[in-house]
């Protein structure tokens, strides 16, 4: 192995200035004596110097050196302004905060990292406000219970109990059922593979033709031996039905996309699967809001994507407009999905006349 050489070896290459911050700031080599000796308590202390030097340098210990030599000069202080209190301040790197801690420090990042990066800092500090434990195995109830009474005993009440072990909607009511002190969720697997539900077993089918010199769309059916591949004509849109007085979804429209309704009339609509269930809704009782929207208008985006926190007050507000049947775990209430009146004469008398069409060619 080759023996490390002084910083006299030094070339002025710029090869360790080209891979250290510190280096690069200052604009100068490891071989710049005079000014590394005013700058050595800059350093990071990384040792990235070392590793690409070419002539077998050892940066970080002659840096080392300079701050050794530094402090025995000024009889174990440092006289110059802004580091006057660094040895006041530690001792072998234990802050005057930690005098009464039992163990060591997890994290040092150095006495110069705040002055290089305060807005790291500034995040770093904040992050490590919150303490907590986090248990991924065996039984979570009963061990986050005995968890949080030993916390609590030793004044960490306000610890945060992080759960994970393959965890789904399921096991979480079931914890908190029993009880469990566990106030942070870590879902993983199951949330992003979609377990339950992986596939959306959707395809396009016609529901309309349209020629360059028509106005309207004609509509279109397509029939199945399985009445809910049954299509629903035509060209549509969807309305979701909010109760005006509580906010709680009524249900959702599927209607033509040219139908205009009124919300202070009453309305007519109709289950698409069982078309003669049909349900009555008072004039003045309801509120409606498009869910479709467009993004591409003649080939043109015209839609912006929200952001991953938009998204997420989007979700948060639209679950509040859920009822607490719907929410449940165990036979929730399905939010059901009709269809407008116009929608369904249409479908009917599509299907009429295919009927009568297959009879005439029995």
């Amino acid at each position: 192995m080759k023996d490390n050489n002084t910083v006299e070896a030094c070339t002025h290459c710029h090869v360790c200035q080209n891979q250290c911050e510190f280096l690069k700031k200052y604009g100068i080599d490891i071989g710049d004596t005079e000014k590394l000796k005013e700058l050595s308590y800059h350093c990071f202390l990384c040792g990235k110097c070392t590793e690409v030097c070419p002539e077998n340098i050892d940066g970080r210990e002659y840096i080392l050196n300079l701050r050794r030599e530094k402090v025995e000069k000024s009889g174990g202080t440092l006289e110059e302004k802004g580091y006057g209190m660094l040895l006041k301040e530690k001792k072998d790197y234990i802050y005057r905060n930690y005098r009464h801690a039992q163990g060591e420090s997890i994290l040092f990042p150095g006495c110069n990292f705040p002055s290089f990066y305060p807005k790291t800092t500034k995040r770093l500090v904040n992050e490590l406000k919150k303490y907590g434990i986090r248990i991924d195995s065996g039984d979570l109830a009963y061990l986050s219970k005995q968890a949080y009474k030993m916390l609590k005993e030793a004044g960490f009440e306000d610890a945060i109990i992080s759960a994970s072990s393959d965890l789904d909607e399921y096991l979480i009511d079931s914890l908190k059922a029993q009880g469990a002190k566990v106030n942070s969720w870590g879902v993983g697997t199951n949330l992003i593979t979609s377990k339950g539900h992986p596939a959306f077993g959707g395809v396009y089918k016609l529901a309309a033709i349209k020629n360059k010199e028509d106005e309207d769309f004609i509509p279109k059916i397509k029939l199945s031996e399985n009445v809910e591949k049954v299509t629903n004509p035509g060209n549509k849109t969807i309305f979701r039905i909010y109760d005006k007085a509580t906010g709680k979804i009524r249900a959702d429209l599927i209607c033509l996309a040219d139908e205009v309704f009124d919300p202070e009339k009453d309305m007519i609509i109709f289950d698409p699967m069982a078309t003669w269930k049909k349900t009555k809704i008072e004039g003045g009782t309801y509120t409606l809001r498009e869910l479709l929207v467009p993004i591409f208008k003649k080939g043109e985006c015209v839609y912006t994507s929200p952001s991953v926190m938009e998204i997420r007050d989007i979700c948060q507000k639209e679950k509040q407009t859920l009822w607490g049947e719907t929410l449940r775990l165990v036979n929730p209430q399905e939010v059901y999905v009709d269809l407008s009146d116009k929608l369904y004469k249409i479908k009917s008398d599509l299907l009429e006349e295919m009927s009568q069409a297959a009879i005439k060619n029995e």
